[in-house]
């Protein structure tokens, strides 16, 4: 039996999955269908929150880690795996934010990098806008990944490893508990119910 049940195959799962099986950690992941199929393949794959300074502290304080994470895990995947998950780093570009002053006072308190591009600098950077914006900011940072190829690298990054178990197809349909501890794990696969 493995030390770790993670339920639930997207890039979080996966994550999770990733992170305990590098401490040595036995690790089932279960899957209803295939993993980083739904939502994970179909996210736009944005490493930040837009509008960063709208959110509270624990969001920033996430999103600045992603920001920091993501460039090494693309180039740990793609070493493993072959797999290039297209990670680029192509910055976040905000047309007249209305909340400009906030934006950049946010950047300040938290050592996150904005520039203010005034109208001439504006076109001169994106010479196929549409005409009429006045100002805009600019999150050179940002990144963004393709969430299909990440999904595939992290599985096959995971099938490498002796200590996972990916088991796709299979609903989890019920826990049996004793007092607040779990002490098996219903699941459907095929058709057929296991524990």
């Amino acid at each position: 039996m493995s030390e770790f049940l993670i339920i639930g195959g997207g890039i979080n799962g996966l994550l999770l999955a990733r992170e305990l099986s590098s401490t040595g950690a036995e690790v089932e992941l279960v899957e209803k269908g295939e993993c980083a199929r739904e939502a994970s393949w179909a996210g736009g794959g944005i490493v930040s929150p837009l509008y960063p300074w709208r959110y509270q502290a624990s969001v920033t304080k996430l999103a600045s880690w992603a920001q920091d994470f993501y460039p090494q895990l693309a180039r740990e995947l793609r070493e493993e795996t072959g797999i290039d998950t297209e990670f680029q780093q192509c910055g976040l570009l905000m047309l007249d934010a209305d909340d400009e002053a906030e934006a950049l006072t946010w950047a300040e308190l938290n050592s996150r990098k904005i520039e203010r591009l005034d109208t001439i600098s504006l076109y001169r950077r994106e010479t196929r806008l549409a005409p009429g914006f006045s100002s805009a900011l600019l999150m050179p940072d940002v990144a963004n990944i393709r969430n299909p190829r990440l999904g595939k690298a992290m599985v096959g990054s995971l099938r490498q490893r002796s200590n996972v178990k990916i088991r796709e197809g299979c609903e989890v349909v019920d826990f049996n508990c004793i007092g607040e501890k779990i002490n098996s794990v219903l699941v459907v696969h095929s058709g057929v119910l296991w524990i």
